[in-house]
């Protein structure tokens, strides 16, 4: 928390320096209707397209407030083919439908201060939507698989030359999200994060604060946006000191939008000191990474996107070293165990069983081209991850997507897609060792929105 601290002081700093010249603002994205190539910042990244302007504002005092929603049904096959090693492919198909929905409120109550929230069910993309498995889920017994969660909740001041942005705020994919996702998902784990989107494991979105500072704005546009975030905070017994026994794991992240003309660029870098923490010797291990994103616009009608990140933590430093007990730390977290397992436990499941040290990159490609009466999109992912005490992982994951989305007006879109994913582990599954996969999913999408 000292870290987080520290670390906003100085960004704050900066912000109140430049504060005489309020005509420098750069107003951040606040709604998925002002995500845009040249955005100067990464505020929103929602599949939902909404009104430019409000038009559909109704007056609160000075206030304005904007309302957003979608609802969503696809028709999916997934498709499997597994190359096992002896020659023989493994094939199945699986048929669903899927329902996916959203529904949001802008709240505007001075030209100084927006608040957003939102509640959707599962992930958006809508990567993840919840499958119907039957006739009866609207039955009082079944409805958890329509639950509702909360996507986005933040309030945002913006009184010139810096802006504030508090609680669950959005937080951009890009190739170095996919790999911090994973890593969440997975334990510090890199595998599948061109498989696996930062929005499937995260909703988009992260419980955190973001200050920006803009330095300055025009055909060129420079900001400085640092984000901070708990990625996990341990429990303690009673009975112990928690200013030695529960270091946060503090998710710090530093972006610098620069917009040139058509032209927007974003590094990115992110560290997680005490990602793990040995309480016998206080000694830990730090996650971090460091990427870019891109966006190029040829008029209003052809949009290129690039993107690459590196993320790399390990165990080396936190790992058992030992099996002897010495102090009341060791006996709780029996020997070295894992302190941001929740709730603490006594049992060698806390412990890592390996030393590892992964590294991975992460790549994407795209481009979306205006055609018809809608928009043809391309989309290309790649990630490789390794272990320094494992020769054997050397994994490659990749992604491919196609698809059309046909505005059949401006409230409903009709999508075919195509997705394909392909792994490279040479991995052995229920006793039988396969030297690659790969999943295709066909998917026509039906989608109303506001």
């Amino acid at each position: 928390m000292r870290t987080m601290c520290s670390f906003f002081c100085v960004l704050f700093a900066s912000g109140i320096a430049l504060s005489a010249d309020t005509t420098s603002a750069l107003t951040p994205s606040v709604s998925p209707a002002e995500t845009t190539a040249t955005a100067a910042t990464t505020a929103e990244v929602l599949p939902v397209k909404h009104p430019d302007t409000i038009a559909n504002a109704s007056a609160v005092s000075n206030a304005t407030i904007t309302w957003s929603g979608m609802a969503e049904l696809r028709l999916r096959d997934d498709i499997l083919s597994n190359y096992r090693a002896d020659g023989k492919i493994a094939q199945s198909a699986n048929s669903s439908y899927r329902i996916a929905y959203m529904f949001g409120v802008t709240a505007r109550p001075s030209d100084k201060v927006t608040l957003r929230f939102e509640i959707a069910n599962d992930c958006n993309d809508w990567y993840a939507p919840e499958t119907v498995k039957n006739f009866i889920d609207n039955y009082w017994t079944k409805r958890n698989q329509l639950m509702p969660w909360v996507d986005l909740a933040y309030a945002e001041w913006n009184p010139g030359a810096v802006y504030v942005q508090a609680g669950i705020i959005p937080v951009k994919e890009t190739p170095l999200m996919d790999l911090l996702g994973v890593s969440m998902f997975f334990d510090r784990d890199y595998k599948m994060a061109a498989q696996i989107r930062w929005g499937s494991v995260t909703n988009g979105s992260r419980p955190g604060l973001r200050l920006g500072v803009p330095i300055f704005k025009g055909p060129v546009s420079l900001c400085l946006e640092g984000f901070a975030s708990a990625l996990a905070i341990p429990e303690i017994n009673a009975g112990l000191d928690s200013m030695k026994a529960n270091p946060i794991a503090a998710h710090l992240q530093l972006d610098i939008p620069v917009t040139v003309q058509q032209l927007t660029i974003v590094p990115q870098v992110f560290v997680v000191p005490n990602r793990t923490y040995n309480m016998a010797n206080g000694e830990s291990d730090v996650e971090f990474g460091a990427g870019f994103n891109a966006g190029y616009s040829i008029g209003t009608d052809v949009k290129f996107r690039a993107g690459f990140g590196y993320a790399r933590n390990s165990n080396r430093n936190s790992y058992k070293t030992t099996t002897t007990p010495k102090t009341v730390f060791d006996t709780v977290y029996n020997n070295f165990g894992d302190p941001f397992a929740s709730p603490i436990r006594l049992d060698s499941t806390m412990l890592d069983s390996v030393l590892f040290d992964r590294w991975a990159t992460n790549m994407n490609v795209g481009t979306s081209v205006k055609m018809g009466p809608g928009i043809l999109d391309f989309d290309f992912n790649v990630s490789n991850e390794q272990d320094g005490y494992d020769s054997k992982t050397d994994d490659w994951f990749t992604f491919f997507e196609i698809k059309y989305e046909w505005m059949l007006s401006k409230n409903y879109v009709l999508m075919p897609r195509v997705k394909v994913y392909f792994t490279e582990p040479k991995s052995t599954i229920a006793g039988i060792k396969f030297n690659n996969m790969a999943t295709t999913i066909p998917e026509l999408i039906l989608r109303g929105e506001f």
